[in-house]
Order: structure tokens, then C-alpha cells, then sequence
């Protein structure tokens, strides 16, 4: 197991909306002169409310935050940012997929200090992310021919390619493994950080180690705060899903995280599908969890969902309980605890958004058993239904609390058409 898949709960997961509005209004607060117009540039001195120092103290710095809204117009910041990233500092900057906490790859003390600030341990590879695909060579022993053709096929884009790394590449980016994992990012403000930075950038999910993934620039504030030197507002949203990342290392292709891009549409290109990893689910099962709560996932036919979770709940009374269910099955558990919606939304990105940014405003609330209804795959595609088991604790299926024992019906012919007459006489009412 290489360790390619990142260790916190949403991994790369966590999706942003894809509607085009502005930014969080209060992040920074636009009623500052000195806002989106004027530069963007915040510090913590700048904003009110929580300073994003819960869990074990890195170190304070002052945390700048600037607004990004497209790199022709704010190249003063994106040159800040990349220098910054460049001399050793720590950015926080949006990808396609979700918020990435970045470092210099080339300076190890940099590198270090991303795994102090994250809580994460030395020894779990972390992917580098160039410009363009034209730099791959420099970091990788060799190219394969597979990788040539999903390079040209998917990059830039939410894939990630893991190779067998050049001396280039310190220790502590690939964990000791001299496995390197490479992403070429196609989010317009995220890449041209790491162009005008001139160095490969190691980077990570920017958020705490055993949190969920970052996908505002106000949840990055509220865990990084006071932690790194800067964080990168912008109104362009990640594209969705989180990244597939493939192992070429080995004779066969394998997936060691299912992705935006689909099995089938890398099977396309290489000829065959490749082979889906069972060490990353067994590794992905170890994180650290920032609450005590448990999250079961429920797995069902639609006419088993609400008998199944009602089963769950009779068995949990005494638990304080939360509910993350489809909307017509909503009512059914409202007087049992706070119940939150699914909602597909018009495409898969929307509907990955809803459900992890509720998934996180509800992790900040006190709960022994959150129940969640198990999504369709073919409404939220295999990627999303996938990391929602990744989410939770333990997966729950009818055969796993199956239905109470019936009492042993009467074998008296006229008591047995008594009850059936009482039956029907109840459904007419």
C-alpha cells in the first residue's frame, strides 16, 4: 500500500458548489475597504470569530488572505502567493477538486512543516503538482507508455498519476516509497500559483489531519488559521468530484481511489480496465476521526431503506441521533433527531456539494449515530457513493439487523381469518 490516498475523511473529496456565485459574503468581509477591489489582502487581526486554532498548536503566523478573482487581473497576488511558496512559506489555494495546503517540494523543511501544520505523521507520501505535463519527466525515474497516453487523454485535469520517483524528489514527498504521485491541476488561479512559482508544489488537502477536506476559503480560516501564511479566496469553484488516482508502478494499472475520472474512461485508453486496489480500503479504514460520533451508511433496496433504519434506530433509543436521508423519507425520523436532506441536485458536482458541506456543518454538532441513507450511484455517480462509504464507521446492510422475529401466528383457521379481516378493515380506514 503506497499511501497515495490521502488519510483525512474526505480525502480530496470534499466538492465545492459549481454554480458560479460569489464567494462566502463574510469571508472576507466585503464591507472592508480594502476587499475584493481594493486587493483582498486580510490577516487574523482583520477578521472576527473563531481563529482556526482547535487541536494541537503548529505555530502563529500572521495568515494572509487575498481574493483571487482571475489570474490576468491579480497577478500581483498570484506572484505574492508563489513567492511565498517558493522561499519555504505555506499556501492554501483552490484546485479543482478542493482547497490544497502547498509547499515547495524541493525544500524538505517546508515540506515538514505542511505535515506539523496538518497534525499528519512523516511517512505518508504526498503528491507533487506541476504546471504542465511537459515537467513530469524531471520527477519520474521513467515514463511509461500509459502514462503518456492518460497524460495526453486527462491532463490537466483531476488525475493523478503515481511513478517511480527521480533522485529529484526528497524522501519525505514520497514517504520512502520512491513512489511520486504527480497532478497537473486545471483550475486557472491554482495553476498559474504553481507556474509563477517555478517548483514542483507538494501539496495536500488544506485542513486539519482527520477532518474533512476544505472546499471554502473560510473552512481552510477556521482549521489553518493562525497556521499557514496564506489562503487564496476566489469566485471560480472547484470542477467536483475528487481526483482518480492510478498506480503505473506495477505491471498491471490499479486504481487506488476511484475519481472524476471513471474506470471505464481510463480502460478506454490503456486498453483495459485497470485492477481497483483492495489495500487502499482496508488502509482508508484507519483514520482518525476529529468527533466520537459514529457514521453508519446504510445500504438498501428503496422499499428496505425506511424499515432498515427504523431497525437501526429501535436498536440506538438511547443514542443522540442524526439523520442524513433522501427527501421522501425524511419525515419519517424528524421527531428523532435533526434530520438533513440529500438532494441530487442538477448534475453529480451539485450534488457532491450538498451533501459534504452538510456532512461537515453537522460534524460540528454533538451526536452518538449519524445515519445516512446510501446514495445511487447512478444519480451520484460511483465516486461520490464510494467516498460516502469511506465516511462511515460501519455499513449496514437488511441481513445485518434483519427484521424482528414474528410472533408464531395462530394455527386456528377461523383466528387467521379473523386477522385478515382486521387487517383490511384497518387499510380501508
Amino acid at each position: 500500500m503506497s499511501g497515495w490516498a490521502d488519510k483525512d475523511l474526505m480525502g480530496e473529496g470534499l466538492m465545492q458548489n459549481n454554480t458560479g456565485q460569489a464567494p462566502d459574503a463574510g469571508f472576507p468581509d466585503r464591507s472592508s475597504a480594502d476587499t475584493k477591489a481594493e486587493g483582498g489582502e486580510k490577516s487574523l487581526d482583520d477578521i472576527s470569530g473563531n481563529s482556526g486554532t482547535t487541536g494541537t498548536k503548529a505555530r502563529e503566523v500572521d495568515t494572509k488572505i487575498y481574493f483571487v478573482d482571475s489570474p490576468a487581473r491579480d497577478m500581483d497576488k498570484i506572484e505574492e502567493a508563489a513567492r511565498v511558496i517558493r522561499e519555504g512559506g505555506l499556501v492554501a489555494f483552490p484546485t479543482e477538486t478542493v482547497y490544497g495546503l502547498g509547499a515547495n517540494a524541493l525544500m524538505p523543511s517546508a515540506v515538514r512543516r505542511l505535515f506539523e501544520v496538518k497534525g499528519r505523521p512523516e511517512g505518508i507520501p504526498v503528491a507533487i503538482h506541476l504546471h504542465s505535463v511537459h515537467e513530469v519527466d524531471r520527477f519520474v525515474k521513467r515514463l511509461p507508455d500509459s502514462a503518456i497516453r492518460l497524460m495526453t487523454q486527462f491532463l490537466p485535469g483531476p488525475l493523478m498519476l503515481v511513478l517511480e520517483s527521480s533522485d529529484e524528489v526528497p524522501d519525505i514527498v514520497t514517504g520512502g516509497t520512491r513512489k511520486v504521485g504527480i497532478r497537473v491541476i486545471r483550475h486557472q488561479v491554482g495553476a498559474a500559483i504553481i507556474e509563477k512559482a517555478g517548483v514542483p508544489v507538494a501539496a495536500t488537502s488544506a485542513n486539519l489531519s482527520g477532518s474533512f477536506s476544505a472546499v471554502t476559503a473560510r473552512q481552510v480560516w477556521e482549521e489553518l488559521g493562525g497556521r499557514i501564511d496564506m489562503i487564496i479566496e476566489t469566485s471560480e469553484p472547484p470542477a467536483g468530484i475528487e481526483s482518480t488516482i492510478i498506480d503505473l508502478t506495477t505491471d498491471v494499472a490499479r486504481i487506488l481511489r476511484p475519481g472524476f475520472i471513471s474506470r471505464k474512461e481510463i480502460g478506454r485508453i490503456l486498453g483495459i480496465e485497470p485492477q481497483l486496489s483492495s489495500d487502499f480500503w482496508k488502509e482508508s479504514r484507519r483514520v482518525a476521526r476529529p468527533h466520537s460520533g459514529e457514521i453508519w451508511l446504510m445500504r438498501a433496496e428503496p422499499s428496505e431503506m425506511v424499515p432498515l433504519i427504523g431497525r437501526v434506530v429501535n436498536e440506538n433509543k438511547d443514542k443522540r441521533l442524526m439523520f442524513l436521508v433522501s427527501e421522501e423519507n425524511a419525515g419519517q425520523f424528524k421527531d428523532l433527531g435533526k434530520v438533513e436532506i440529500l438532494r441530487p441536485g442538477l448534475g453529480q458536482n451539485e450534488a457532491a456539494t450538498s451533501i459534504f458541506t452538510t456532512l461537515r456543518e453537522m460534524y460540528r454538532e454533538d451526536f452518538d449515530l449519524m445515519i445516512i441513507e446510501g446514495v445511487d450511484s447512478s444519480k451520484f455517480g460511483e465516486a461520490l457513493a464510494d467516498r460516502l462509504s469511506r465516511v462511515a464507521n460501519r455499513t449496514v446492510t437488511p441481513t445485518d439487523i434483519p427484521h424482528p422475529a414474528k410472533k408464531e401466528e395462530t394455527k386456528n383457521p377461523a383466528d387467521e381469518e379473523t386477522i385478515l379481516l382486521e387487517d383490511e378493515e384497518t387499510t380501508r380506514d
